[in-house]
């Protein structure tokens, strides 16, 4: 199975700022999920907090600073000319 990590970061310093700077993408294979979990467990954000599995506001792992969405890696499809 084919994973694709996205991490995101505040790019603002208001209160009410969320997570939308894609900084980093990382495109993993897993066999399992259990894995991913464990990969992004070891994980930090930008400013050095880890990343805890909760569901938040279309993130999967949340941390003090940072969100990350897991997406599973379709393979693209070509047309015949």
């Amino acid at each position: 199975m084919k994973v694709i990590i996205k991490y995101f970061g505040l790019e603002s310093d208001h209160i009410f700022a969320q997570p939308t700077n894609n900084y980093k993408t990382e495109n993993v294979e897993v066999t399992t999920m259990d894995e991913v979990d464990q990969h992004i467990e070891k994980q930090r954000d930008e400013y050095g907090h880890p990343f805890e599995k909760n569901e938040f506001n279309g993130f999967q792992y949340t941390s003090h600073t940072g969100g990350i969405k897991i997406e599973l890696y379709k393979e693209p499809t070509f047309k015949t000319l």
